[in-house]
């Protein structure tokens, strides 16, 4: 939960919240935690959180944080696969865009 919390405070610092999902990333390599399964962690989160917001919840609220579980996992697989290589540095190519990264709505 404080990763998510984390996350959602740097929202607006681009720069700053993908360096720290890339280090998660690389430091999920590390605990041999494979990235094919980070998906699941955010559809499990969305799972759990939706009762609390109870009438609340809308179409456009769930679709955002699904937006930002893709692109936590997009990005956290960058970190992963860098390790993985033990490369110093972590770059995109043309083919490989992240997910559009929606804020979330306020509630």
């Amino acid at each position: 939960m404080s990763f998510i919390e984390k996350t959602v405070a740097r929202l607006e610092q681009e720069a700053v919240l993908e360096a720290l999902i890339l280090d998660l990333g690389r430091k999920h390599y590390r605990y041999n935690a494979a990235a094919k399964y980070y998906m699941f962690v955010g559809l499990e989160f969305i799972d759990t959180i939706r009762p609390f917001f109870e009438d609340k919840w809308t179409t456009e609220l769930e679709e955002a944080w699904k937006a930002l579980f893709r692109y936590l996992t997009w990005t956290m697989s960058r970190g992963y696969r860098a390790e993985e290589q033990s490369g110093d540095s972590v770059k995109s190519t043309a083919e490989e865009q992240p997910p559009p990264l929606k804020h979330i709505p306020p509630v």
